[in-house]
């Protein structure tokens, strides 16, 4: 085999492997370790419908919408659009929220409401408004749920009469108990134990 070939099938085998190590491939969000996957089910809304709206969401209000494969056009007044209702998650985690939107007219409300056992709201919630001029773009929010946060209600609704906005994905990813996050591994790590050797 000459050089020429060889050189060929070590630069593409460098580039697969760079490839596949970055994912670049696939979605922007993938699963993390540990994590258990995105906790949005259909997020890019990409199985299609059922009883008359996307499935796994439901709809608030009357918007017309186009599934895009993925992702979904929605038009419609002020409050209409899609929510997906009480995902369970566990006190004193940390998860991470997103959603990649664009606003054709209007506004659009991006939103996550928490929920006690006993269904009363709690005081975790998120809340951000998009308009045309700010592009496609991707909102991301971390939060750690508090102690009374069991369920949280995800929500893309139009901000305003006469809106009409594009979802391409959404997602929200368990990272795990938040109570050691940032913590130090290394014993002595900040240097305030000195050593008593004599």
């Amino acid at each position: 085999m000459s050089r020429k070939p060889r050189k060929w099938i070590s630069i593409l085998l460098c580039f697969s492997l760079f490839v596949s190590a970055f994912n670049l491939s696939g979605p922007a969000y993938a699963a993390q370790a540990g994590d258990g996957g995105n906790l949005v089910k259909n997020s890019d809304f990409s199985q299609g419908e059922a009883n008359g709206s996307p499935l796994h969401w439901t709809m608030s209000g009357s918007p017309s919408y186009v599934l895009d494969q993925p992702g979904i056009t929605v038009e419609g007044n002020s409050g209409e659009g899609f929510s997906q209702e009480w995902i369970s998650i566990t006190p004193g985690h940390k998860y991470k929220l997103f959603a990649q939107i664009q606003v054709l007219q209007g506004a659009m409300n991006f939103s996550a409401y928490m929920v006690n056992d006993q269904w009363q709201f709690s005081d975790d919630q998120f809340f951000d408004q998009k308009r045309p001029a700010d592009g496609l773009v991707t909102i991301e929010k971390e939060f750690i749920a508090k102690s009374d946060s069991t369920r949280i209600s995800v929500r893309l609704l139009a901000g305003e009469n006469d809106t009409e906005y594009r979802i391409v994905d959404t997602g929200m990813y368990d990272l795990g108990p938040a109570a050691n996050m940032g913590a130090n591994l290394l014993q002595n790590g900040f240097f305030d134990q000195l050593d008593n050797e004599e």
